[in-house]
């Protein structure tokens, strides 16, 4: 700008990217990339002094600058990014563009297109400039002015990578990337958690605790918690603060549902529950209930009272009481009772005066004058007499006398002559394997035997020696049709 020429400033430079004048404070800005993952953006003044250090940063991968009189404009590629920084503060930045990446950035400045109109100097530079931009497109150059040189672009492959001198390109490794292997592969790919490269030499990440994605770019609680509900953290699990008409690990539970109070208004209590708020004329935990279903007693009737909205009843001629619960009878003088003698006292009240001045006993009456006493004395009757019963019943089964056992085994047989071949005149058995028996069953019996009054042993005794034979024979009975009494 001032005609002299300057030194280039090459110290500790690792590899620039992009540069501007800045015409307005005639300094000089340039893009870095240093070491590893990180940038940044320095200027000089003209005169190769006073370096500043405008950003330093990492994880970008800022390639081109540009400036205007209030702000520096720089691309980020690798994103994709336009990034405007004020000048006076490098700390209030934002991002202006976002697109398929952008490389360059031109900018229309007003203080060059007024100097160059105004400078008559200028106006003969930018004729021939542009002249010469005409003829070297149509090829009119003299040959002295083209280049000469043939020798290929020396290509430098950075972050180890190998240069295919058959290609003259750079083979980088799995992570690298870029025409020389300039762009780290993780650089800037996972925005909360860290890079790893797989087996297929893809990038995947490994999120922090609170996020998710895959580019761990969501924070777990992001749409987590349902109807207004707060997310947070407790040991890096996200958990929901519900508000109050809600529950549920992620608030998605009403607590009052359309159809929980049958008739009136749900309402949610400081811990949690619902509570019904019945209409008028309905009661209960979910107000299901009718107040009037059954309420008045001995055919009362329920009214709802406009007023007071509370139901009362109207009794009949003979009784009386909030619920109709108390016989007229008990209200006179020859048999008043003192705990319904306000009731009596009440009669010619109004409904209201009733309400506020009558406080209901604590005493209940059955419903149409039912009458327990009686049906409990029936009962009790009823249980005593059977109880009764059956200890009659055990006493007579104590003091009863059983019949007599044969605990002797006997075969008693007459000269081994068939039943069936004796005349039929006669009244003969044959007793065998005769055990543990009562009586052995007879087609005919000794009367006069039976009706003998004897001991039980006795009649035992008797009825062995009856049966027993020394020689194995048996006893001959009488004639069942002769009703001959005597033995043989």
């Amino acid at each position: 700008m001032t005609g002299k020429v300057l030194n280039s400033h090459t110290e500790d430079v690792y590899e620039p990217k992009g540069i501007a004048v800045d015409h307005y404070s005639n300094r000089i800005y340039w893009v870095e990339k240093k070491f590893g993952r990180a940038f940044s953006i320095q200027s000089v003044n003209l005169e190769v002094e006073d370096v500043k250090t405008f950003i330093s940063e990492n994880d970008k991968a800022p390639t081109h600058v540009a400036l205007n009189s209030r702000y520096l404009y720089w691309v980020d590629q690798q994103v994709g990014e336009v990034h405007e920084t004020l000048k006076s503060d490098s700390t209030q930045s934002r991002v202006v563009y976002r697109g398929n990446r952008p490389t360059a950035i031109i900018i229309k400045s007003a203080l060059l297109l007024n100097h160059q109109n105004n400078n008559p100097s200028c106006k003969s530079v930018i004729a021939k400039i542009l002249d010469n931009v005409k003829r070297e497109s149509d090829g009119e150059l003299p040959q002295a002015d083209k280049p000469t040189s043939t020798k290929p672009e020396m290509i430098i492959c950075l972050n180890n990578g190998i240069l295919n001198h058959n290609t003259n390109s750079c083979i980088c490794l799995p992570e690298y990337q870029g025409n020389f292997c300039e762009i780290p592969i993780c650089n800037n790919y996972c925005v909360h958690g860290k890079c790893v490269i797989g087996r297929d030499n893809r990038p995947t990440c490994e999120c922090d605790a609170k996020f998710e994605g895959e580019r761990c770019d969501r924070s777990k609680c992001d749409g987590f918690c349902l109807n207004s509900g707060n997310c947070s953290f407790s040991d890096a699990t996200a958990t929901c603060a519900c508000p109050k008409n809600f529950s549920g690990k992620r608030c998605e539970t009403a607590i009052c549902t359309s159809d929980y109070c049958y008739n009136g208004r749900c309402m949610v209590e400081e811990g949690g529950s619902p509570k019904c708020q019945c209409n008028v004329g309905y009661r209960g935990e979910r107000c299901e209930e009718y107040t009037c279903n059954n309420y008045c007693l001995n055919d009362g009737k329920c009214v709802l009272n406009n007023e007071t909205m509370l139901v009362e009843c109207r009794c009949g001629a003979e009784y009386t009481g909030k619920r109709c619960e108390i016989p007229k009878r008990f209200c006179s003088l020859d048999t008043g009772n003192p705990e319904l003698q306000p009731y009596c006292d009440g009669i010619q009240l109004s409904s209201q005066q009733q309400q506020q001045q009558l406080v209901e006993p604590q005493i209940s009456y059955c419903k149409n004058s039912f009458n327990r006493t009686v049906v409990y004395a029936s009962l009790a009757f009823a249980a005593s007499l059977f109880i009764l019963m059956v200890i009659l019943l055990i006493v007579r089964r104590f003091y009863e006398e059983g019949r007599p056992r044969i605990t002797k085994r006997f075969k008693v047989t007459s000269n081994h002559t068939q039943m069936t071949s004796r005349p039929a005149t006669q009244c003969e058995i044959t007793i065998e394997n005769c055990c543990n028996m009562n009586v052995c069953e007879t087609p005919c019996f000794d009367t006069n035997l039976l009706q003998k009054s004897s001991s039980k042993a006795e009649d035992k005794q008797y009825l062995l020696d009856d049966i027993e034979n020394i020689a194995g024979s048996y006893r001959k009975l009488p004639s069942c049709a002769g009703g001959d009494k005597n033995l043989p």
